[in-house]
């Protein structure tokens, strides 16, 4: 029981800590903070290539645009609407993704389309 209260504990200062890094993001628009943040963030795009994984895509290729996609929701990312970053950026990189597969039937994917530019 113990272990999961510092799990929370622990998730809840890393998730401070991101967002004051988005904060100072937002406000300079620092690369190398945005690379940071890329890092930080890496599980949002590994959570969306894991839904479309085994359909006929490597998932280090879906991996790969949705880290690419993540550059682009940052970039586009404003602090001050008052949302969640992961609240942004989570169906953004479901469409990039979703918009660069065909899926046939059975969920294998027939074509790969030109993905968006985010």
């Amino acid at each position: 029981m113990k272990s999961g209260a510092g799990r929370g504990a622990t998730g809840r200062m890393e998730q401070e800590k991101r967002q004051k890094m988005l904060a100072e993001y937002c406000k300079t628009r620092d690369v190398g903070l945005r690379n940071e943040l890329v890092t930080e963030y890496m599980y949002l795009a590994d959570m969306v290539a894991r839904k479309y994984a085994g359909r006929g895509v490597e998932y280090d290729d879906l991996k790969q645009i949705a880290a690419m996609a993540l550059i682009g929701a940052l970039e586009r990312f404003s602090c001050d609407k008052g949302i969640q970053f992961s609240t942004f950026a989570v169906p953004l990189l479901l469409i990039v993704l979703a918009a660069g597969l065909v899926v046939g039937v059975g969920g294998s994917v027939l074509t790969i389309r030109k993905f968006l530019k985010v």
